[in-house]
């Protein structure tokens, strides 16, 4: 293998995955670690011969594992498409509360700089909304945002929204992640000065997928679009929110439960007890 991927050469080797992958009907336990092993080598990150640093099934001190931890890098929490009781009703909530578990101050590591997540909650999170409550949330370094889970994530009120509403959030986010990537190969240059460009006026249709997908999220609020143009009254319609939530006065439940489907993909499925058969 070469010393490093070219950006294009990345996105070949991510297109290939994607393309393989899609064909199989996979399962948590008997191919998690497989799937992040091949997703790892698509970007020549070298993590074989960094096995001290790159941990498949990390098991956690307070219980728990997550199926990939690379100290410092990326976290991941893959499942099956089947699901129990036993099992949490989000994934996003589990994944992240194993982000703030994986800082080692000890060794100077601080928590993974990614964490895998769906389309859906990606939407939301790379929406001016959610960018409005952290910064309201936030503590600054040198103007630098300081993001953390128990202050702005998990803090942060979700939408109530549909299935359809969900579904398209999930679509722009794709689109937005997909001609981000696309640009910052074609220009060979990282998100930050992507996004400065497009402050600058550039990059007309990764702007216009934003603003898509604020107005979509907006909406999963039930907000007229009108509201986007105002960061205070964003702010202060969160907090509302945040409030009644934590009052018992707004019903919350976010995401839907996971369900199996009705006809298997797999001869191997989890049991009433957890473990698969």
């Amino acid at each position: 293998m070469p010393d490093q991927f070219t950006r294009a050469q990345i996105r070949d080797r991510l297109t290939a995955f994607v393309a393989r992958w899609s064909q199989r009907p996979g399962d948590e336990k008997s191919e998690a670690q497989t799937f992040l092993g091949e997703l790892l080598d698509c970007y020549d990150t070298g993590w074989r011969d960094k096995q001290q640093e790159v941990r498949f099934e990390h098991r956690y001190p307070a219980g728990g594992f997550a199926d990939l931890l690379w100290k410092g890098n990326v976290v991941a929490e893959m499942k099956s498409k089947y699901t129990t009781e036993k099992l949490p009703e989000t994934h996003w909530q589990q994944l992240f509360e194993y982000w703030d578990r994986s800082s080692f101050p000890d060794e100077g590591i601080g928590a993974p700089r990614y964490a895998l997540l769906c389309s859906y909650a990606m939407g939301v999170l790379l929406s001016s909304v959610h960018s409005r409550w952290a910064w309201a949330q936030s503590s600054t370094l040198k103007g630098d945002l300081r993001y953390t889970p128990t202050t702005v994530f998990a803090t942060f009120p979700w939408p109530a929204a549909t299935d359809a509403q969900r579904d398209g959030i999930a679509d722009i986010a794709k689109r937005v992640i997909e001609v981000r990537d696309e640009l910052s190969v074609d220009r060979d240059v990282g998100l930050t000065k992507l996004y400065n460009e497009c402050d600058e006026g550039m990059h007309t249709e990764l702007r216009e997928l934003h603003e898509q997908l604020d107005r979509a999220v907006a909406e999963a609020y039930g907000w007229p679009a009108s509201v986007l143009s105002d960061p205070a009254e964003i702010t202060a319609r969160l907090l509302a929110l945040n409030v009644a939530i934590a009052e018992g006065n707004q019903p919350y439940a976010p995401f839907p439960p996971l369900a199996p489907p009705e006809e298997p993909q797999s001869d191997r499925l989890f049991t009433p007890d957890g473990e698969m058969s």
